[in-house]
């Protein structure tokens, strides 16, 4: 796993923190080096391509709403910038098992409009689809990786279907799939049904991969995220199925 949090203090400096299985790599930066104004590559520091969490300690800053997948308080995670190592890690698990029920509380309580509105864009945009599909991984989820593979209208070749991804857990990244990526749908093709499933869930590397299908489509949930518990598989599949409910179930193809 590889994870990246940044703190936030008054006078305009960050602290990134990555972590992995092995060791936190803290570095300092000034603001705009992690976050510029105008976000060229050139600019951007490569860390800051995928941050987990910016927590500030004073006022929120004036950075992109993309630029972590939270941007909050410090305040709202039982963190400080110089607590033990061994310490940082559950602290981070604790604020996101918080979030991720907060949100799926909520989504709960729309989840008949939010089915709705969902396979309404189904039919009008596949990409916009598994945009949205996207945003609710990253709100009931809290992943610190995400990728979601699926087929979409090939644009090249009428009436046939393509192979494609979205991936990232600050901006959405569209991509074509690669012959390995490819190969591994089709390995995994098997275990995909018409009901929602979890098809693995490895819990020392947090990785989870999930399945379902739109009206008889398959597609692929691929993500790491620290917390998997029952009540995120539930959403899961209740979504999913409310979805299908609206479109009408067909068999896989």
């Amino acid at each position: 796993m590889e994870l990246t949090i940044a703190l936030l203090d008054k006078n305009d400096q960050v602290t990134l923190k990555k972590i992995t299985p092995d060791k936190i790599e803290t570095s300092d930066h000034l603001m705009m080096e992690v976050f510029p104004k105008e976000d060229l590559n050139e600019n951007r520091l490569k860390e800051n391509s995928e941050i987990f969490g910016v927590f500030y300690s004073t006022e929120k800053p004036e950075i992109p709403e993309d630029s972590g997948l939270f941007i909050l308080p410090l305040s709202q995670i039982n963190l400080e910038r110089n607590m033990p190592e061994n310490e940082i890690l559950p602290a981070i698990k604790e604020f996101s098992s918080h979030q991720s029920l907060k949100s799926i509380f909520k989504s709960f309580g729309e989840i008949f409009l939010l089915s709705e509105n969902m396979a309404k864009l189904y039919t009008e945009n596949r990409n916009d689809f598994f945009k949205s599909l996207w945003k609710h991984c990253l709100q009931t989820l809290c992943p610190f990786s995400l990728e979601i593979f699926y087929f979409n209208l090939n644009p090249k070749k009428e009436n046939t279907l393509l192979l494609q991804k979205i991936s990232g857990i600050n901006k959405p990244k569209y991509d074509g799939c690669s012959l390995e990526e490819e190969k591994m749908f089709d390995t995994m093709k098997e275990f995909i049904t018409p009901i929602p499933n979890m098809i693995s869930h490895d819990l020392e590397k947090h990785e989870v991969t999930l399945s379902g299908q739109i009206q008889g489509t398959n597609f692929l949930i691929m993500v790491k995220t620290l917390n998997f518990t029952l009540m995120q598989k539930t959403f899961f599949t209740t979504l999913l199925k409310g979805i299908n409910y609206q479109l009408g179930t067909k068999t896989s193809k």
